[in-house]
């Protein structure tokens, strides 16, 4: 490796540190009894990023304190996850209810309902598509036809098992459709 090569790779890993506890202790700030502007960086004062830390994303608590804790030992928590992560939006999950057992009627109810009053159905941390294939699919109905129905089927293989190592479990849920990618069965697990 070169000089210029290592002091570039260098420069960029101190850079993304700096980004790192900058991030952080805007976080910690905003949550304490600091007013803002939280830091004299422009981009992280004007931008939005999520938190160094997953557990202080406001969805992700949201997931634990109603979802996550409650059901704790609920041998399909990773299916409630699995909807939670493709919702991502707390107001919406609250309206869904913990979605063990399955019921896709009241899923599509709920998001039909959600859209008709104009309010957010789904979180903008990352998007979710229809298929492709059948173009002006509802996004819920084909989050219900292709991703939840064949998951919810397939529960009982796809529940973690004693033993799982995290690359076996992720390798299993990876396997479906929209889980493929490892962003979905990444989000899935992170939350289990």
């Amino acid at each position: 490796m070169t000089a210029q090569a290592k002091l570039q790779i260098d420069t960029a890993y101190a850079r993304l540190v700096d980004f790192i506890v900058e991030r952080e202790s805007i976080r910690r700030k905003k949550e304490g009894d600091a007013r803002p502007p939280y830091t004299r960086d422009q981009i992280l004062r004007d931008g939005y990023f999520c938190n160094v830390h997953r557990e202080d994303d406001k969805v992700t608590r949201w997931i634990a304190q109603h979802w996550r804790q409650p059901h704790a030992t609920d041998p399909d928590l990773w299916f409630a996850m699995t909807v939670a992560r493709f919702v991502n939006w707390p107001d919406t999950l609250k309206e869904i209810e913990y979605p063990v057992p399955w019921k896709p009627e009241h899923f599509l109810a709920v998001m039909a309902r959600r859209k008709a009053r104009g309010e957010t159905v789904y979180g903008g941390a990352y998007m979710i598509r229809a298929d492709n294939k059948n173009p002006g699919t509802p996004t819920a109905e084909y989050q219900v036809r292709s991703v939840f129905a064949p998951l919810w089927r397939d529960r009982e293989r796809l529940r973690p098992r004693r033993g799982d190592t995290l690359a076996r479990y992720f390798e299993r849920l990876s396997r479906y459709h929209g889980m493929g990618g490892g962003f979905m069965a990444g989000q899935v697990i992170a939350d289990l």
